[in-house]
């Protein structure tokens, strides 16, 4: 009598699990893209990119109606001071050291530190590390909060 469970079905068996590992792979991996964490790391390389290129757009996209910085700062004020770094530099480069995000007891609120080096060249001449905190709002995840930490010394 031949054994049921032979050498075709030992391989099938493994072919199937692959498969079905590969699948939950990639179910994972779509969840952990469309993480709030995964939202803010994308909102934040896009506001480097636009500093970059002096573009206001994503800044007025991703700034709160609401946002204030330590200062007391609001969102007009905050844009006319972009506007401002935009005008003092003839070119803004800027490459991201370091992005960390926590998370927050409230899941409507992350909180994010960003290093980046800044230079009118190539080579970095100062380093930004800012504070930034993030709330979920109707129209997706913006910026509430702003303390410029160590860096660019907006007073």
């Amino acid at each position: 009598m031949k054994d049921w469970f032979g050498p075709r079905q030992k391989q099938s068996l493994f072919v199937l699990v692959f498969m079905l590992a590969g699948i939950a792979y990639m179910t994972c991996r779509n969840e952990r893209q469309d993480s709030p964490e995964a939202k803010v790391r994308a909102i934040v390389q896009e506001l480097v990119s636009a500093a970059e290129s002096k573009d206001l757009g994503p800044f007025k996209k991703y700034l709160s109606e609401q946002v204030t910085d330590e200062s007391g700062r609001k969102r007009d004020e905050l844009l006319n001071v972009m506007r401002g770094i935009f005008f003092s530099h003839k070119k803004i480069s800027l490459t991201l050291v370091s992005l960390d995000i926590a998370t927050n007891t409230n899941p409507n609120l992350i909180d994010a530190r960003v290093v980046v080096l800044m230079s009118e060249t190539l080579l970095p001449t100062e380093k930004g590390d800012f504070l930034v905190g993030f709330r979920k709002e109707a129209a997706g995840w913006r910026i509430w909060e702003v303390k410029w930490g160590e860096g660019y010394g907006i007073d």
